[in-house]
This record gives C-alpha cells, sequence and structure tokens, in this order.
C-alpha cells in the first residue's frame, strides 16, 4: 500500500461497487442512444442531457477507482485503462459540466503514469473545448 492512511478493504469494496455503477451507467448510455436513433423520449430531461450527465458520473467513479488503485499501492500499468476511459467520459461530457480541476487532476495524472502522446492530446482537445470559459477561470482564482 502507498498511502497507508487508507483502509485497503474499504478501497477494494469501493472499486468494486464504481466498476457495477461504471458498466450500469455505460447500459444506460447505450439505451438512451438508441432511443435517440428511434425518435423515443421517455425522461422529461432531453436525452443527450441524460447521456452527457452519465459519462460525467462514470468520469467521478473512474477519478475514484484512479485514486483507491494508487492509493493500494497496484501497478501504474493496471491504471492506464481507467485513465483512457476517464478521458473518454470527460471527451463526451457538455462543455460546461468539465470544469478547471478535473482538467488540472487529469492532465498530473497523465505526467505520473507517463501516458502516451496521444491522451496529451486527447487532454489538449478538451482544454482548448473549454477555452470560452478560461476567463472564469481566472477570475475565481483571483477571488481565492
Amino acid at each position: 500500500m502507498r498511502d497507508h492512511l487508507c483502509n485497503e478493504d474499504e478501497l477494494r469494496e469501493g472499486i468494486g461497487l464504481n466498476i457495477e455503477f461504471i458498466e450500469e451507467k455505460r447500459e444506460d448510455i447505450n439505451s438512451l442512444k438508441e432511443e435517440i436513433k428511434n425518435g423515443i423520449q421517455r425522461n422529461p430531461n432531453d436525452n443527450h442531457s441524460i447521456i452527457e450527465g452519465r459519462y460525467l458520473s462514470n468520469f467521478l467513479y473512474e477519478m475514484e477507482n484512479i485514486r483507491a488503485k494508487y492509493s493500494l499501492g497496484n501497478n501504474i500499468e493496471t491504471i492506464k485503462a481507467d485513465f483512457e476511459n476517464a478521458i473518454t467520459d470527460l471527451e463526451n461530457v457538455g462543455r460546461d459540466e468539465v470544469g478547471y480541476i478535473d482538467l488540472l487532476w487529469m492532465i498530473s495524472l497523465g505526467i505520473l503514469i507517463e501516458t502516451d502522446k496521444r491522451n496529451i492530446e486527447r487532454l489538449g482537445r478538451l482544454v482548448e473545448k473549454q477555452r470560452p470559459y478560461r476567463r472564469c477561470w481566472k477570475l475565481n482564482l483571483i477571488r481565492t
């Protein structure tokens, strides 16, 4: 274990639960995409918004798993798949939902796990996608 302040059993249980939640959300996403193809709208919110919310949830679960696996002392190679899934989730979240801290976490993790150039470029595109919102980030940083 890298982090001896954590409880190993709780970390492992959390990872297992998060994996289940991620799979449930992926099934929801696939169902909602199929409903969009068929012109079906069963929910009060539009399907696209719900899908973006599911991707955001999956991103948060992936991040928890990455931190838990790192704390457990797992090999960095085992974390790379979660990292790539987290990038994919972020790419599918609406631009209003991706925050500065989330992107900063991802860039930092990319450096930590020595991810490949392709993933760094994917993160770069996410940062560029957020360009109109950077002014707000700067204002928030100045205030704090």
